[in-house]
This record gives structure tokens, C-alpha cells and sequence, in this order.
């Protein structure tokens, strides 16, 4: 019997040995061709407000040109002395016609640069956000919170975004400047032309 399990066990290592002399190997080689335009994002300006007061509530909506629409003022009004310096002026090159994807990391809440008690809270909706066509010079209005799809132009590989918001000064901040960062991130969508 012990004969017969040692013949069992040389004929079964005999059988594994063969099955791994038979494994074989082969090369496979890769070869990726990388023919795209890097996209690069030049922030031009941020968003610059002056003049809110205590309590006060301000939407700013960008107009595709750089600036503001008529400011719509929500309780209670303000003193007069309120102006939009800039709103956040974008501009993103890359390959021409490719689509991108635009979104943002966005800030909720300002703090005072000084340390001071208080802050701003920021919102944003629907047309806190635009995307210009630069040949037509169409707006095309989003919410940056989502964020949107858009191609670059077919000939320069361009595309203008501007960003505003909506801003309430809380009824306990001090006077101060009041700042955050947004990041923008901008990536090829599919395969560009």
C-alpha cells in the first residue's frame, strides 16, 4: 500500500512538473501616441466687490463682457457706495473644437482677513456662472455648484468663463475685506478632434 502511494505521489509531481514546463511567455508591446494640446487655464481676474453693508444680501451675475448685470439688490438696500470691480474672468485654451468639462471647488463662506467676528456667506444658482462662445459671443449661463460641458472654438482652441455669486454680509461682520478661493478645473471630455 505504501508502494502504491509513493507511486501515486512521483506520478502526480511528475504531471504538475510538465503542466509548468509548458508555460510560456511573450512580449507585448505598447505604443501610445500623445498628439493633443495641453489645456491651460488663465485666471485673468477674481471677484471683487466693494461696499456691502452689515446684513445686506448681493447677487452678482456675470454679463459675458468682463463685467456685472445691473446688480439685483435684495433687503435691504444699500448706501450707494456698492460697485463690482471684477467678476472671476476665466479664459481656457487647448485643443480646437474638443469639449471640455468646466467645475469648480467653490467657497460658501468668507472669512475677514483681519480676524475679525463675522463673515460672507456665498450661494450660487443658475446664472451665477457663464461660458462665452468665442466666435459668436453667446452666453451660455450655469450653475457653477454642477458645472457644465462646452466645446472650445473650432480654429483658436478658446473659451471665456466668468464667475460671480450670491453674497450676504452676515449682521455681525466687522468691517474688513472678506476672502476665499475658488479652484477651477477644466478636462477633455471623449476624445478631441
Amino acid at each position: 500500500m505504501k508502494s502504491y502511494i509513493v507511486v501515486a505521489l512521483v506520478a502526480v509531481c511528475c504531471l504538475g512538473l510538465n503542466v509548468a514546463l509548458a508555460q510560456t511567455y511573450g512580449d507585448v508591446p505598447f505604443s501610445v501616441d500623445v498628439s493633443g494640446a495641453p489645456l491651460l487655464v488663465t485666471v485673468n481676474t477674481g471677484i471683487d466687490i466693494a461696499g456691502l453693508s452689515q446684513g445686506t444680501t448681493q447677487t452678482i451675475t456675470p454679463d459675458g463682457a468682463g463685467g456685472a448685470l445691473e446688480p439685483a439688490l435684495t433687503n435691504p438696500p444699500l448706501n450707494g457706495n456698492f460697485s463690482v470691480n471684477s467678476v472671476g474672468d476665466i479664459d481656457i485654451t487647448g485643443d480646437p473644437g474638443a469639449q471640455v468639462l468646466i467645475s469648480f471647488a467653490l467657497p460658501t463662506f468668507l472669512f475677514g482677513s483681519g480676524g475679525g467676528a463675522g463673515g460672507v456667506l456665498v450661494s450660487y444658482n443658475g446664472s451665477s456662472a457663464c461660458v462665452v462662445d468665442v466666435n459668436t459671443a453667446e452666453v451660455y449661463y450655469f450653475d457653477p455648484r454642477v458645472g457644465t460641458r462646452t466645446f472650445l472654438d473650432p480654429t483658436g482652441g478658446a473659451t471665456k468663463v466668468y464667475l460671480g455669486g450670491i453674497f450676504t454680509v452676515e449682521a455681525n461682520s466687522a468691517a474688513d475685506i472678506y476672502v476665499g478661493d475658488a479652484v477651477i478645473t477644466v478636462s477633455y471630455v471623449g476624445s478631441t478632434p
